[in-house]
């Protein structure tokens, strides 16, 4: 793009370039009608009636008609103009290109409620004209509402470069524009830096204005990229490094820091949760600093004082909202988090208080934790009976009374009561889930993600705690009918939770006899897990071997169709969560069908858009939540039947409404090809929907539904089908989404078993040596993209404190295994190099879920086997690594001294034969 400055003393204040003669004239035409209508517009008007929001118009005579008498131009006063001013974001958001700003979240606001969507209104589009004959006579208002600073010439070049007219011309900068960048110290590349930055769709790319050699860009436009809906972890890493040395040399205003803050968090609970308590670090040094500015502490302003308590209170409650991406294993980093708050608020004098809101956020991280050592002990003391109450096995169990049993998040909820706030409804559900009822008797303390508030009456969820609570079906059954019989109305919310206690009873028991079939015999296979206990885990417990034990039922437990039938029966339809969870559940397909014909106005009509196929211009579907929509393309692919109808050159045409609704009735490859459409038109971000579809890809020729289902794995997958997952990693990549978690261990098992099947010949061998050579490299970027790590490279030395991200060690075997059968040796060793150097991370990482040290030494063990050339089944000649690269990682893994050496060649033989596998949980309790 060319840039010119026009630096006569006659150049026009508004945007200039070179325009066609035609458009000249019709500038010019339409600008003198909208001359005109605002003078008609205001003929008439009382001038001391208020306008329509609120203000009083000022009569002035307009100088442009001396002749008429009663003619006036209403003008706003100063306050009036200022209050009405656009903002910053509003200004530069508004000029970006409509296919550009879906990648932003939400609407900038301009200030006095003047929204950007109303922006054009106050600057003409007509002011690109080419010479000051052509242009209109300045309205006031326009020059007092929007003067010339950086953001309206980055919002005229970003219209500039939008306009396909304008696609050859040159870009000129008006006097005071030029004037701006020279009195800034700014060249014209750096705002073009700047808007190219903010119109690209990949956040990778778009980080590159702040790398290193680059003009600093005006705060704003930092807070323009983290209003992006999504970040991959090398953009957020890059970012986060430019914001902690920014940081160190700026100060920056209260609002901006808050804004600051929230956006960063809520892109690292996305994506880099790793690194929530390093931000909060960052954010309390630059806040102590602003505290600290005020000279001492003890003589801080009272508004000051106020200023810091609604920040750390609000910060607490920011890092107390789940991750995207597995919350409960996320939450050992928010809790960190929170205890340097809480340590950053303890150490002034007076000390900065926690509110409700704080007290809450503490509670809620405390909540999705595992059980500690002394809870574990008193859950073994509760009896078989309901309530749980203490039975002591010893004479040292009799001491050990109610405040020994308290839980870390029923202490928080007691230091709130003693701080004078008194309990409310949230605390009380908050309580029962801790493991005390709201009469003082026992309950099962039970992890669980709680929100903040409740809409409505919060009698339903406080029977719903209950319910969930509890050890086995007749214990939860017991409950449900206590709540029926208490005469509360019957809601979805407790009928969600009995689902879940008779669906996961169901799971337990299909899936408890293969589980054990093919355990080490060998007590030095792997170390002893773990006693899982009720709680702690989805499933329920076995019943009471004794019936003294059991709890006296009215009416015998139901199955998973009766409980059903009795909703229906109470005229309770399901919406919302307990819809979307039988979508993902329920075994009859006409069943569910009619459950989402019954919901079709739902989420204004979305739910019909989905059903009728209806994916036009008036559809809604984009107004579904993205939980519903996974549940949705999983129900499709639960009871589609066969992928052979799929390809990556399938139409995204969806069919006409009646054709649709006969195909989604009695055709079952349908469902599966019309999932597939789902995805590919609509493109969510959210990835357990991209999963839902990608496993059902994966395993369909196995007839495995399951992503840890993988027999038959010999057998490798089909070219179709392969392509087909390589599409929809493509399609992700294209909204800016890293695979991660499940998807990224799918990615990993569909390359692995489609070089099994180049490895029997089922391909031609060009075929395959393409293969091998291309799809090792795929996953290879696939990995530094999940981990970040090309933004160590941006790091500066003040910001190298990041904690990296960790994938799960799933996650980590699943592509050592990928990478041993497509023998990349090289990309073995680059992994064992990143894996050492992060060795603490992943060990940490790994012991944050239960038998994810059991699962990272069978990542150790499968590198073993990987460099030996092990992993490839049915052949004679197994083609090992060289000699030098495997002497290079084994020494990289024997360096690490928690892992306990090089793994032995007895555990690569048991790992061949299926029998180093993680341990089986071991329930406990009474």
């Amino acid at each position: 793009m060319i840039w010119q400055s026009r630096n006569t003393l006659g150049a026009p204040q508004v945007c200039i370039s070179s325009f066609s003669t035609e458009g000249k004239r019709k500038a010019g035409s339409t600008a003198k009608k909208q001359d005109g209508a605002i003078r008609s517009s205001d003929q008439g008007r009382n001038p001391d009636l208020p306008t329509e929001d609120g203000q009083s118009f000022t009569p002035h005579r307009s100088s442009s008609s001396p002749g008429t008498s009663g003619l006036f131009k209403a003008q706003r006063s100063l306050t009036s103009r200022k209050a009405h001013r656009p903002s910053k974001p509003a200004v530069i958001l508004d000029a970006i290109p409509s296919t550009v700003q879906s990648i932003y979240s939400g609407t900038p606001s301009a200030r006095g409620g003047q929204s950007d969507a109303n922006l054009r209104r106050i600057i003409p589009s007509q002011s690109r004209l080419s010479s000051q004959e052509d242009v209109p006579i300045p309205n006031t208002l326009v020059e007092a509402a929007v003067p010339t600073s950086l953001y309206t010439l980055l919002s005229r070049y970003i219209r500039h470069l939008g306009d396909v007219t304008l696609k050859d011309e040159p870009f000129i900068c008006t006097k005071q524009e030029h004037e701006l960048l020279q009195r800034e110290g700014l060249a014209q590349d750096d705002v073009q830096i700047w808007a190219l930055s903010l119109l690209k769709e990949n956040s990778n790319a778009a980080s590159r204005m702040f790398q290193r050699g680059i003009k600093n860009p005006p705060f704003v436009l930092v807070l323009m990229f983290l209003r992006r809906k999504t970040l991959r972890a090398y953009s957020l890493g890059v970012v986060l490094n430019y914001i902690a040395a920014r940081l160190e040399q700026e100060v920056i205003t209260w609002q901006t820091f808050n804004t600051l803050a929230i956006r960063l968090l809520r892109h690292a609970r996305r994506v880099w949760p790793e690194s929530i308590s390093w931000i909060s670090t960052l954010f309390l040094d630059k806040a102590a600093k602003i505290y600290e500015n005020e000279g001492d502490t003890s003589a801080a302003s009272p508004r000051t004082h106020s200023e810091m308590t609604q920040f750390c209170n609000r910060l607490l409650s920011l890092l107390a909202l789940p991750a995207s991406l597995r919350p409960m294993i996320a939450s050992h980093h928010q809790e960190n988090a929170q205890f340097r708050v809480l340590q950053f608020m303890a150490g002034y004098n007076p000390s900065v208080i926690v509110t409700r809101t704080g007290f809450r956020a503490i509670a809620r991280v405390q909540l999705t934790h595992r059980k500690t050592e002394q809870e574990k002990d008193w859950a073994e003391l509760k009896g078989p009976t309901w309530p749980p109450w203490k039975e002591s096995r010893t004479a040292m169990d009799e001491e050990k009374s109610y405040e020994y049993g308290a839980s870390r998040a029923s202490k928080i909820l007691h230091r709130m009561f003693e701080a004078g706030y008194p309990a409310r409804s949230w605390e009380e559900v908050a309580e029962v889930y801790a493991g005390w009822d709201t009469d003082l008797s026992p309950t099962i303390q039970t992890r669980t993600l709680l929100p903040y508030g409740f809409r409505g009456s919060h009698h339903q969820r406080l029977w719903a705690a209950r319910i969930r609570t509890t050890r086995t079906r007749r214990e939860a059954w017991a409950c449900f009918l206590a709540c029926e019989a208490s005469g509360t109305p019957a809601h979805e919310q407790m009928y969600l939770a009995m689902f879940e206690k008779l669906y996961y009873m169901e799971v337990r028991r299909q899936t408890g006899g293969s589980i054990h079939q093919e355990t080490d015999t060998d007590e030095t296979a792997h170390p002893p897990t773990s006693t899982l206990l009720p709680g702690d885990m989805k499933e329920v417990s076995e019943e009471p071997s004794s019936p003294l034990h059991n709890v006296y039922l009215s009416e015998a437990v139901p199955t998973y169709e009766q409980l059903f039938r009795r909703m229906t029966s109470r005229n309770v339809r399901p919406t919302t969560r307990l819809l979307a969870f039988l979508l993902e559940t329920y075994p009859d397909f006409a069943t569910t069908l009619k459950l989402v014909e019954k919901a079709k106005d739902d989420f204004d009509g979305g739910v019909g858009c989905l059903l009728m196929g209806d994916h036009g211009e008036s559809s809604t579907v984009h107004k579904i939540p993205d939980y519903f929509l996974a549940a949705f393309v999983r129900f499709l692919c639960r009871f589609g039947h066969s992928t052979k109808g799929l390809s990556i050159t399938a139409s995204t045409d969806f069919p006409a409404p009646d054709q649709h609704l006969r195909q989604l009735m009695f055709n079952g490859e349908y469902l599966l090809q019309y999932a597939y459409a789902l995805l590919l038109h609509y493109r969510p971000r959210y990835q357990p929907t991209w999963a839902a579809f990608m496993e059902r890809v994966v395993f369909s020729r196995f007839g495995g539904r399951s992503l840890y289902d993988e027999k038959d794995s010999a057998m490798g997958i089909t070219d179709r089908q392969y392509n087909i997952v390589v599409k929809l990693l493509d399609t992700l990549a294209s909204v800016d989404i890293d695979a991660e978690g499940d998807l990224f261990v799918l990615a990993c098992t569909a390359t692995r078993y489609a070089a099994q099947a180049v490895h029997r010949g089922n391909y031609t061998v060009e075929q395959g040596r393409n293969f091998l050579s291309k799809r090792s490299y795929r996953l290879r970027s696939l990995f530094h993209h999940l981990v970040g790590a090309h933004a160590d490279s941006q790091a500066s030395g003040s910001a190298s404190g990041i904690p990296p991200h960790i994938p799960g060690p799933a996650e980590l075997h699943a592509y050592v295994r990928a990478l041993g059968v497509l023998r990349d040796y090289e990309g073995l060793y680059s992994f064992s190099t990143w894996l050492t150097k992060h060795h603490r991370e992943v060990i940490a990482r790994a012991h944050a879920q239960h038998g994810g040290n059991d699962m990272l030494f069978r990542t150790l063990v499968a590198l073993r086997a990987a460099t030996g050339g092990w992993l490839e089944e049915g052949l004679d000649s197994r083609p090992a690594a060289p000699a030098e690269i495997k002497q290079l990682i084994k020494t990289q893994i024997d360096s690490v001294e928690q892992w306990g050496g090089w793994p032995s060649k007895k555990y690569v033989t048991m790992y061949i034969e299926g029998h180093v596998r993680s341990a089986t949980p071991v329930v406990g309790g009474r």
